[in-house]
């Protein structure tokens, strides 16, 4: 059996699956699946650290796989893989999923790798909490012990070092002092269904004594010997994990930022450049002048609004003849003297005169400069 942790990855593309595989193989098991039923239907009968979706699956959204993952599977950390554009996709992630981290595609190995290692050592530092035994003086992380009435009767370093009490001083108060959504009043009732349930982790704030609020997964188990009962507190720091939704918010605020002004100067330049296209339209009128677009290799040709008015074809009608085949007989010859010279893979000019049939058989005179 393998120790190395399980890192699910959720892509239907299978070249982006083996990339992933042979990026991370060395250090994870790798496992890869490619839609949201056959991922819910392998994380209940596998211990899987860490799922990495990708936003695009064929059954859903990986936001809305990210949120059953939390409801059904709450210890697997989730994370979420995106694009730029995809800016609402982060955001559903963050809000109903609780995603730990997002990466930006495509995935840089070196990226993937320092957050999952950070991840894996946050899912080891729960697991370990949970298990922890009451009164273990030496555990990584704060353990509080409450008794019935909510004075606080032990702690050890770790919570004293959190929190920033000394031990004598948290041994002072009790737990609706530190819990700041827990009220004097709802003691009881609070202890009495950890009671009944026998273990309850939630997420909540905890003050330090400075006063600042300390973001906190607070796992409370319920313990009873011959004597006494009690409730372990375990006290799990979630500072930096709410620092990278924060930078998750921030930098998809900062994104949309760039997308509104991007979207504002791009249809600014599309509104001069209309207003240019309709100047140049009314300097052609004015002047009896127009212009054409002519591919010397497919003979494939556009004409401006004032060619179309000096030579008499509607605006709208798109079967145009070719220029050539509206030049008097007589003067063709000019024309096609002049074109040589300014065949595929020359950069060169002409000046040429001469004369148009209109189709309703008027004539007109053409300097044409191209």
């Amino acid at each position: 059996m393998s120790d190395k942790p399980l890192i699910l990855y959720v892509d239907n593309e299978p070249g982006n699956q083996l990339v992933f595989k042979q990026m991370l193989s060395q250090e994870y098991k790798v496992l890869a699946t490619s839609s949201m039923e056959e991922t819910l239907a392998l994380l209940a009968k596998e211990q899987v650290a860490v799922v990495l979706a990708d936003q695009r699956m064929p059954d859903g959204t990986g936001a809305e796989l990210l949120a059953r993952v939390r409801a059904e599977h709450p210890d697997v950390v989730r994370m979420l893989a995106t694009s730029y554009s995809d800016l609402d996709s982060v955001i559903d992630a963050v809000n109903q999923g609780h995603i730990y981290h997002y990466f930006r595609k495509p995935l840089v190995a070196e990226e993937v790798k320092r957050v999952l290692k950070q991840s894996i050592r946050f899912v080891d530092r729960r697991r370990q909490l949970t298990l922890t035994m009451s009164g273990v003086e030496r555990a990584l992380h704060g353990v509080i012990q409450v008794s019935p009435d909510g004075r606080i009767v032990f702690v050890n370093q770790a919570a004293s070092a959190t929190l920033g009490y000394t031990r004598q001083e948290l041994h002072d108060l009790y737990l609706f002092d530190l819990d700041m959504s827990l009220k004097a009043a709802d003691f009881k009732q609070h202890f009495q269904r950890i009671r009944v349930a026998g273990t309850m982790g939630e997420e909540t704030h905890m003050r330090r004594r400075s006063g600042a609020p300390l973001p906190v997964y607070l796992i409370s188990t319920h313990v009873r010997d011959t004597r006494r009962e009690l409730l372990q507190c375990t006290v799990l720091d979630l500072s930096e994990q709410k620092a990278a939704e924060a930078e998750v918010r921030r930098l998809n605020g900062e994104l949309e930022e760039r997308v509104r002004q991007r979207t504002s100067d791009l249809e600014q330049a599309l509104a001069s450049v209309n207003q240019w296209e309709r100047e140049l339209e009314r300097a052609q009128e004015m002047a009896l002048l127009g212009s054409y677009w002519l591919n010397l290799q497919t003979g494939e040709s556009r004409w401006s609004t004032g060619l179309r008015r000096i030579l008499g074809v509607a605006d709208g009608d798109e079967d145009l003849p070719p220029l050539s085949d509206m030049v008097l007989p007589e003067d063709r010859h000019l024309l096609s003297e002049s074109l040589p010279d300014v065949g595929p893979g020359c950069h060169a000019s002409f000046s040429q005169s001469y004369r148009m049939v209109r189709p309703d058989g008027e004539v007109r005179y053409i300097q044409d400069r191209a």
